[in-house]
């Protein structure tokens, strides 16, 4: 049964009551059909003669609400008819999302419900994502159902690069988090690397890569991109050549993250892209946008936003997520939906905290061709070296290379038989050679000291 506001708007949307005074609010030429009431609201065609367009109506919004005497809350959403010469207006004074509880839990783990259809809303893992809303529309809520489908189940692992130092925290028990400059850098050389090795081992004929719990899909989760952009640009790294000279270059994280979203869905390696400042060059590289796939927008402060984040036909097809309530509604664009805004589930932090531990992803795996790493499980902890006594660790690696190398080694070769980036060899080096694992010699070959 409608409402006393919905009875109103049904009385003004009858052809008569439009006719009557559609001239005096300058929209002669345009006359509705009968309006029918839905679970999302009312639901009216409008004809259009002479010059009127579907865009041409959109913009003379604040007339058609001025005709109907609508508040200036109700969203009211404009777009192309079914055929030609007509548009469809619509009226959200309810929503079929209305009464669901829309709590997270692990039974219900979709990202939302469909405020127009009432169905669950899901997006499937292996899509490159692009995550966008302004500040407080609830990007990072609405991020969490999805966080955890990527980090749950054997074949599966998360990696959060995160500057604000905010939601990684709350999943870095299951997950691996980077949240400097330098880890940011490194753990994108090896997810890099880990790429350009699976892609290198693709069987003839086989175009995607089959994760397994020894090499998972993994979701690279940029959480608000334009901070990485800027912060994780020009870092100095300074590295140990095979001389023993220190010298100081240079790095940036963005080359890497490009080259996943270009080449990583083959090798079941998924970046998804967050940011509160969706502009093309500063808060969507140029290089990315073009790779996303699906679109998650939650309210944005301009057209000109919505349509980096949904497309540049966005507008005319009714993806206006600059309209958008906040926070907590979103428009997923995937190539298959309707432009219906999701009312998103809430997963509180607690419940994030309270998820069972995982061990977080890490590349171990030497390159194809070089010889078998022996891990040293027995240093003593007597320095300061991290996770010195961790048989998984980089240092832990590296030093089992040098030892089982039965000679000196030079910094090179240690680079190409462990798969780490130069980079990370050198800060390893460093650690060892300063806590008294390892020497160098006087032509820069590094050799372990067994007593230590």
């Amino acid at each position: 049964m409608p409402t006393a506001e919905e009875r109103a708007l049904l009385g003004r949307l009858q052809p008569e009551h439009w006719r009557e005074h559609a001239e005096q609010r300058g929209l002669a030429g345009t006359l509705t059909g009968r309006p029918k009431l839905t679970e999302s609201g009312i639901v009216c065609a409008v004809r259009l003669d002479g010059q009127w367009t579907a865009t041409k109506l959109r913009s003379a919004e604040d007339h058609v609400r001025a005709l109907l005497g609508a508040r200036t809350s109700l969203r009211i959403q404009t777009k192309a008819g079914k055929r030609g010469g007509w548009a469809e207006l619509t009226i959200r004074t309810r929503s079929a999302a209305d009464g669901d509880d829309l709590l997270w839990s692990p039974e219900r783990r979709s990202l939302g419900v469909d405020t127009v259809t009432g169905d669950q809303v899901t997006v499937p893992l292996g899509e490159r994502l692009l995550i966008a809303g302004r500040s407080g529309a609830g990007k990072s809520v609405a991020s969490r159902p999805l966080l955890f489908d990527a980090s749950e189940g054997p074949a599966n692992a998360l990696v959060i690069i995160d500057l604000k130092r905010v939601e990684g925290r709350l999943w870095d028990h299951r997950a691996r988090v980077a949240s400097t400059p330098e880890e940011v850098i490194a753990v994108v050389d090896e997810l890099e690397a880990e790429m350009h090795d699976r892609l290198d081992v693709l069987p003839k004929g086989q175009d995607t890569w089959t994760p397994s719990p020894d090499r998972p899909r993994i979701t690279v989760v940029v959480d608000e991109g334009a901070e990485v952009v800027t912060a994780a640009d020009k870092v100095p790294f300074p590295e140990v050549d095979d001389d023993g000279k220190t010298k100081v270059r240079t790095r940036s994280a963005l080359p890497g993250l490009e080259s996943i979203a270009r080449m990583g869905r083959a090798a079941y390696i998924d970046l998804w892209w967050m940011t509160q400042k969706p502009t093309i060059g500063d808060g969507v590289p140029k290089q990315i946008a073009p790779q996303i796939s699906t679109s998650i927008c939650l309210a944005v402060r301009t057209p000109a936003e919505a349509r980096v984040v949904l497309g540049e036909d966005a507008q005319a097809k009714g993806w206006n997520a600059d309209e958008l309530p906040v926070p907590g509604v979103a428009l997923v664009r995937d190539g298959k939906r309707k432009p219906d805004p999701v009312k998103v589930r809430y997963m509180d932090k607690a419940v994030v905290i309270a998820l069972p531990a995982r061990t977080p992803w890490a590349r171990h795996t030497a390159t194809a061709g070089a010889p078998s790493i022996t891990l040293v499980k027995d240093i003593p902890d007597t320095t300061s070296t991290p996770a010195a006594t961790d048989p998984d660790s980089t240092d832990t690696r590296v030093l089992g290379l040098i030892r089982s190398s039965g000679q000196p080694i030079r910094q090179k070769e240690l680079t190409e038989q462990s798969g780490l980036s130069k980079g990370t060899v050198s800060k390893v080096v460093k650690r060892l050679a300063d806590s008294g694992h390892i020497t160098r010699n006087a032509d820069g070959g590094l050799i372990a000291d067994e007593a230590a």
